[in-house]
């Protein structure tokens, strides 16, 4: 039953299906990159974020949009003096 779910999960993600420049799973370079900057892991958020870089232009694009989802969920209204102090 449970590999029949991880079939469809693949059959229906796109990032699931993709790899990076180096081998790995696109869609686990991109989890890792949000629980790092949510973990304050900031050379290993700069490790995922460059391999999502170099990778693609669908996956560069795809990270921006991960950068902008992660500012409105993880700093929001809720912190709008951190976005002043990184101008």
């Amino acid at each position: 039953m449970q590999d029949k779910i991880l079939r469809d999960k693949k059959a229906n993600d796109p990032w699931a299906r993709m790899t990076t420049r180096n081998g790995f799973s696109a869609d686990e370079i991109i989890s890792s990159f949000q629980k790092a900057i949510r973990r304050n892991m900031v050379e290993e958020a700069c490790e995922f974020a460059y391999e999502l870089y170099i990778s693609s232009p669908e996956l560069e694009d795809k990270l921006w949009r991960r950068i902008l989802t992660i500012s409105v969920e993880d700093i929001g209204m809720g912190g709008p003096i951190s976005c002043n102090n990184h101008k």
